[in-house]
């Protein structure tokens, strides 16, 4: 763009700068887990249960339905674009885990059926 006779160039954005926005857009998706959330193109309700980041650049959320099965057992969810997912509750119905560098997010530590040494 020109502006006064001079060209106008676009400044980019630095490494820390962009390092800052993919952090943020990273927190963001990660918020959602525990909250309720509705799918804005079929209506499916359920509860965020993991956030994936896939190799295309897509952004994914397992969403699985709250309540149980007939028999109990828990009912299977759909992965869905985080676009398409309207947030309906207030908080997540659970604490939100920690993924700071600790014994759990380095895989130090396993579930607690087979823990690792």
């Amino acid at each position: 763009m020109k502006l006064f006779g001079r060209s106008q160039r676009k400044r980019q954005p630095t490494q820390p700068q962009m390092q800052e926005r993919i952090d943020g857009m990273i927190k963001k998706h990660l918020e959602l887990l525990g909250h309720e959330v509705k799918d804005k193109v079929s209506d499916y309700k359920g509860v965020v249960t993991s956030v994936t980041f896939d190799l295309y650049g897509c952004v994914q959320a397992l969403v699985r339905p709250s309540k149980l099965r007939e028999d109990g057992d828990f009912q299977s969810g759909a992965w869905l674009d985080v676009g398409r997912l309207k947030v309906i509750s207030n908080s997540p119905l659970m604490d939100q885990p920690n993924f700071m560098p600790e014994r759990v997010a380095e895989g130090k530590k396993g579930p607690a059926k087979l823990p690792l040494k």
